[in-house]
């Protein structure tokens, strides 16, 4: 084990040796174990491979839970959470969930889509910029800050998984409008 860790720290990139700590620590138990995925996920952390943070911070707040220590896996799990919710992992989200309720965490229900976890402000904002307001245009018209209309739409971004305003069609899709019954004559 020690030697394909040491190959993996040659290779030099943090995925690969986050990848090669959480891989080591599936063979070993007790303080061992805690360390190698807690090293996993300080280097996972500085790769963009946000998918295998969510699930090292999943397993080190599991092991965490197995070690008594709810409080500091309660952390992990939420962290997994964000993660994995960012990353479209609707299975590895509801399992950190379950396991945050186990160690006495408490989560919000789990957004059905993406734009279900925009913010009143972030949809308002979203949906001006769809319709082809600037930031300035959005601003005055919400009495605030271009800079704060910059933000929401980082924001909304993100948790829409879109690049950009031209990508907000796609990212807010068309939501089905609640029938409306013709009034009895």
């Amino acid at each position: 084990m020690e030697a394909a860790l040491e190959r993996t720290r040659s290779w030099g990139t943090p995925r690969a040796l986050g990848l090669g700590l959480v891989a080591a620590a599936s063979v070993v138990g007790g303080r061992a174990r805690t360390e190698l995925l807690a090293e996993a996920v300080e280097t996972l952390a500085g790769s963009p491979a946000r998918l295998e943070l969510a699930r090292a911070e999943y397993q080190l707040g599991r092991e965490l839970l197995a070690l008594g220590d709810a409080r500091a896996a309660r952390g992990h799990l939420r962290q997994a959470i964000e993660l994995a919710t960012r990353c479209g992992s609707h299975a590895l989200t509801a399992t950190a969930r379950d396991t945050l309720v186990t160690a006495g965490g408490r989560m919000p229900q789990l957004a059905v889509a993406p734009v279900d976890s925009l913010t009143p402000s972030e949809r308002r904002i979203a949906t001006l910029a769809q319709r082809g307001h600037s930031n300035k245009k959005i601003a005055e018209a919400l009495f605030i800050t271009p800079r704060t209309v910059e933000m929401h739409l980082t924001n909304v971004y993100r948790k829409l998984g879109v690049r950009g305003r031209g990508d907000l069609p796609r990212g807010l899709g068309s939501r089905p409008r609640p029938a409306v019954r013709p009034a009895a004559p």
